[in-house]
């Protein structure tokens, strides 16, 4: 069994969802490259992925993609993903 990811902006997050999705990993979209993003109050723990932009350029793809970051290592990624979670 997998446990939901929430993907929300911050405001959104806190206007809407902090009270019944506290304990669910967050996907935090924010964009912006720096500072990283402080969760809203009410989340158990802070964001898992990051997207910090929606206009990003990646080789061998035309147009904008989402750029994102993990909170964590490598390793960590890994174990994570082998969790399913």
């Amino acid at each position: 069994q997998r446990q939901p990811m929430i993907y929300a902006s911050r405001k959104y997050f806190q206007a809407h969802l902090k009270d019944r999705f506290a304990h669910y990993p967050i996907w935090i979209a924010q964009y912006q490259r720096f500072p990283e993003p402080k969760i809203a109050k009410g989340a158990q723990k802070g964001w898992l992925f990051w997207q910090f932009s929606n206009t990003g350029k990646v080789w061998g793809i035309d147009g904008n993609v989402d750029l994102d970051v993990f909170d964590g290592s490598y390793e960590e990624f890994l174990k994570w993903k082998e969790r399913g979670m």
